[in-house]
């Protein structure tokens, strides 16, 4: 074997798992695009350099409501690939701020009742985003993390009576999604309960005209868009102040089936969750917080009113465009 076939850096890949190294890839990629938009290149920095411009990165990803998780893989990454780990001492105490500061807005953070998500649902419809405006209700439904949302595939939705599920399903299963890549694992399932989310998919793939065999994003944005389009919504709305974020859609989505009777193992399962012990705190706490949502009687009457209503309401504004 030449030197040149060896691979000096196989052994610091493989002390971590091959999704956080691609998490990792993805992140220093990303921060590679912005240096190079701030004209300066990644080799010819120095330590301290390095910090001040990851600094002001951090605190611009945060401006934009981007991904805590982005910002900490960057950081991650170029400790791991510069050597100067010890030495971004601002870059660590602005992401430490950041935690910090989502620690304390996840204290008061209530869950969304499926009559707020309906607002928020429509609101997006009416602003022109579709997709947007079907994933809402999707995540909710299925206790999504908005990088799952964002992340399926049209491949990755199944509906009861495919081929590829063979005969055997569960009964009130309507159909099901493939999560490919999520925080507890690789290659997990949710199952879809809810007629109209079911109902809307399969509308998705008409309007679209796609093969359930494509591997195009389906929703077709990133978690920072979203992020982006859910506060707008609800700065609409006039719920600006109570917190809500898109993680609170699953949050909802549990405490929804909870309160109505589901099992806990049930919910375990579809959440993905590793613990009963876990998903009872969680669903404990958001009961508590559901008595900050802020809803008068006319927005819940038009609320409860628009989701019976939903299928149609979706084919009156929906705007078939790309986002």
């Amino acid at each position: 074997m030449t030197s040149k076939n060896i691979d000096n850096d196989y052994l610091i890949r493989s002390s971590i798992a091959d999704s956080t190294n691609l998490k990792y890839e993805t992140a220093l990629q990303q921060f590679k695009h912005y240096l190079k938009h701030q004209h300066y290149k990644l080799h010819k920095l120095t330590a301290i350099q390095l910090d001040k411009i990851l600094k002001q990165y951090i605190h611009y990803l945060h401006s934009i409501d981007g991904s805590y998780s982005t910002a900490s893989c960057t950081l991650s990454a170029l400790s791991r690939s510069t050597g100067f780990n010890s030495q971004l001492h601002l870059s660590k105490l602005a992401l430490k701020g950041w935690r910090r500061r989502n620690d304390e807005i996840r204290k008061y953070r209530p869950p969304l009742t499926l009559e707020v998500t309906t607002l928020i649902s429509i609101t997006l419809l009416k602003s022109g985003h579709y997709l947007a405006a079907v994933g809402t209700l999707l995540a909710f439904h299925t206790y999504l993390r908005i990088n799952e949302l964002c992340k399926l595939k049209w491949c990755d939705i199944v509906f009861t009576g495919d081929p590829r599920l063979g005969s055997a399903h569960q009964i009130g299963v309507l159909g099901a999604l493939r999560l490919q890549t999520t925080k507890t694992g690789r290659n997990q399932t949710v199952t879809i309960l809810d007629n109209n989310v079911c109902s809307l998919l399969k509308q998705l793939f008409v309007d679209y005209q796609v093969s359930s065999n494509s591997t195009s994003l389906m929703f077709n944005m990133s978690s920072s868009k979203y992020r982006r389009l859910f506060k707008c919504a609800c700065s609409v709305l006039g719920f600006s102040s109570i917190g809500y974020t898109p993680h609170s859609l699953r949050h909802g989505g549990v405490t929804h089936d909870s309160m109505r009777g589901a099992p806990v193992k049930d919910l375990m399962l579809r959440g993905r969750w590793r613990s009963e012990s876990a998903l009872t705190i969680y669903v404990q706490t958001a009961s508590v917080l559901l008595l900050d949502t802020k809803l008068t009687n006319e927005q819940f009457e038009s609320a409860r009113i628009m989701h019976t209503n939903i299928i149609q309401i979706m084919s009156m504004y929906k705007q078939i465009n790309y986002e």
